[in-house]
């Protein structure tokens, strides 16, 4: 399993896209099997943020996650200005060591609350 930390923080309830590639044990590129790419949306401590739990994504070398609005809500209970989110991801794979080997990543990333968030009147 590999651990990313992005270095770009998303603003809370905008829009937020995170780039996944796929890699093998030879850190080579690879397209995961059909119907393996799993994503879930967690805090911190590992609660689900907005029901974003084991959702799936089509069979690519690269997929692009795509978080917004309440994805990226403040969590009752969340203090001060920043707080950590979560994505971790899981696939499988064929090599020349076998098939369907599974692999993991997770990656997080840092959510900014805003002083005020606009309100329509």
């Amino acid at each position: 399993m590999s651990l990313t930390t992005l270095t770009t923080e998303a603003l809370e309830e905008g829009s937020y896209f995170v780039d996944v590639s796929f890699y093998n044990e030879d850190d080579e590129l690879v397209t995961p099997n059909a119907d393996t790419i799993y994503w879930t949306l967690t805090n911190d401590v590992g609660t689900v943020i907005n029901a974003r739990d084991y959702e799936a994504e089509s069979s690519l070398s690269t997929i692009t996650i795509e978080l917004e609005g309440d994805d990226l809500a403040w969590q009752s209970g969340e203090m001060g200005k920043i707080a950590k989110r979560r994505i971790i991801i899981q696939w499988e794979y064929d090599s020349d060591l076998g098939n369907d080997k599974p692999a993991k990543a997770e990656c997080i990333f840092l959510l900014r609350n805003l002083t005020r968030l606009p309100v329509a009147i």
